[in-house]
């Protein structure tokens, strides 16, 4: 601009020159005046009723995760979206180990062990759907062939939304199942009335939280995913939006068990210590965390495929009853006849501070309720109260 005294004047001085200081503000005050309705704010009634909405919403969807989880977050990741804890805690299912032994030529030959916490049981009528019947190419010695594959068909990416989120395994068990429903319909029937569904599907989870401390019970066994999965998708919006604020699973089918789990995380350093000192032999120990109530209802299966591994009771209580149920491979194995090839079941009772020999192709650890009023369902304990050992020898 130019004035009478063609002088070049600079405008964007001339309006910092006439802002007041008064209107300079951190965002402290700057809510301040909006909430206090303050003409400062230079906004209509409006404009601050949403502003303040909205800044209400931005803290108030965080803050929620503690409160709906009750404190299990850091294991069942309730309420963790949109929250401020990201990237904070990690989920493990499996334990891998690896062990080298030097051959007789000299040579060094590596043996791995997978154990697997993350299982999806498909099952017609409560009876087990193999891997054999629909993927073949899946199986594996390491896998238990009644359960759904994973590796093969979920890509990394896919796989790290499942450890982060535990409600996409429900998400992932149900998509199966109505896949398997469209292409073959009449895979699950009943053939004395006539009646075809899709297949059920069941599961055992345990996590590890960042990698230390016991593998806890996750999910809960008695619950139908499929099923739990089909009634979200028929809720109404009222209910649907409910659920997802509060992150839960609709009414009557929640299947996390997000009460009392990580009891034994506080103490676990001692018990390890204590183990190592017993065994000094032991080259690695890791814990089981689990409930008798949901160990009754599904027995845990383990894959040490004849690794040197010894599992060792912590805590039993007293009105529970273990029992470890092994199997082996016979002489003409073949991976499309995993399961058929296992020889029969060889029981063993397990006792506390007592080790057991799982160095078997398959183990299976049951628990049973002596007494009556013990009895509750899964989803229904408070605490964890069984605490196994695995100690790899090897």
């Amino acid at each position: 601009d130019y004035d009478g005294g063609n002088k070049l004047q600079d405008t964007s001085q001339v309006r910092i020159a006439n802002t007041s200081s008064s209107d300079e503000a951190n965002l402290l005050g700057w809510i301040y005046r909006y909430g206090s309705g303050s003409k400062a704010a230079r906004a209509s009634p409006y404009q601050r009723w949403f502003a303040l909405l909205w800044l209400s919403i931005q803290l108030a969807v965080p803050l929620r995760m503690p409160i709906i989880s009750r404190g299990s977050f850091p294991f069942t990741a309730i309420g963790y979206r949109f929250s401020w804890t990201m990237m904070l805690h990690s989920h493990g299912h499996d334990i891998v180990h690896t062990t080298k032994h030097t051959l007789p030529n000299g040579t060094m030959e590596s043996k791995t062990s997978v154990l697997s916490f993350l299982q999806l049981y498909p099952v017609c009528f409560q009876i087990p759907i193999l891997r054999s019947q629909y993927a073949p190419h899946t199986m594996s010695p390491f896998y238990d062939p009644r359960t759904l594959p994973l590796f093969p068909l979920l890509n990394q990416r896919q796989m790290a939304l499942l450890h982060a989120f535990p409600r996409y395994i429900t998400r992932y068990a149900a998509g199966w199942s109505q896949v398997m429903y469209n292409h073959h319909p009449t895979s699950c029937s009943n053939n004395a009335e006539g009646l075809t569904h899709p297949l059920d599907v069941y599961t055992v989870v345990y996590t590890q939280l960042n990698n230390k401390g016991p593998f806890c019970r996750l999910f809960d066994p008695t619950v139908n995913l499929r099923e739990a999965d089909a009634v979200r998708r028929t809720q109404s919006a009222t209910e649907t939006a409910k659920n997802v604020l509060l992150d839960r699973a609709p009414r009557g089918f929640e299947y996390l068990l997000s009460v009392g789990i990580g009891t034994f995380n506080h103490n676990i350093t001692t018990y390890r210590d204590a183990l190592r000192s017993k065994y000094p032999d032991a080259v690695r120990i890791e814990f089981i965390a689990d409930r008798a109530p949901c160990l009754a209802a599904r027995p845990l299966a383990l894959w040490p495929f004849q690794f040197p591994l010894a599992i060792v009771p912590l805590v039993v209580p007293r009105h529970v009853r273990l029992a470890m149920a092994a199997r082996d491979y016979g002489p003409d194995m073949q991976p499309k006849y995993q399961w058929e090839a296992l020889r029969k079941p060889q029981f063993q009772e397990m006792k506390m501070d007592v080790p057991v020999n799982a160095k078997h192709s398959m183990v299976e650890i049951a628990a049973a309720i002596q007494e009556e009023k013990y009895s509750i369902p899964c989803n229904a304990t408070v605490e964890e109260d069984l605490l196994l050992a695995l100690i790899f020898m090897g």
